[in-house]
């Protein structure tokens, strides 16, 4: 093993040389993984075309009758006070959502009326990984 580098500069350049081989066998697997791969890729982008008019169909009319179904079951709630209707596969639930305050407004009127501070809840704060601003 007198081939091993000894200095720090030895070692370095040995470390480069390394990371320089293995740039280049990922670069030749890459590449001979992209050239099998293209025909199949070819196939499936045809066969996504082929197939996208229908797909894109099946998702407008979803959607729409996803929207009449919501609008058919708060009417069926107001009129009736039906929550839920279910059919063998799906559910609708009538759910109320969360009630909100304007804080800037109560927060005037506190200095008039103390004794509504005692409900006021303010959020914790909490920490929050992303990626930094360039």
């Amino acid at each position: 093993m007198s081939d091993a580098p000894k200095t720090l500069t030895e070692k370095l350049e040995y470390l480069d040389n390394l990371e320089w081989q293995l740039s280049k066998r990922n670069r030749t697997l890459f590449d001979t993984r992209e050239s099998i791969l293209a025909p199949v890729q070819e196939a499936l982008t045809n066969m996504e075309a082929e197939y996208a008019p229908e797909i894109d169909a099946l998702k407008d009319q979803i959607a729409t009758i996803t929207e009449q179904v919501k609008f058919d079951a708060v009417a069926q709630f107001e009129k009736d006070g039906t929550k839920e209707t279910t059919t063998r596969m799906k559910l609708v639930r009538i759910q109320q959502s969360g009630t909100t305050w304007d804080t800037k407004g109560l927060d005037a009127i506190a200095s008039e009326v103390p004794a509504i501070l005692r409900f006021r809840r303010e959020g914790t704060f909490y920490a929050k990984f992303g990626a930094p601003k360039t």
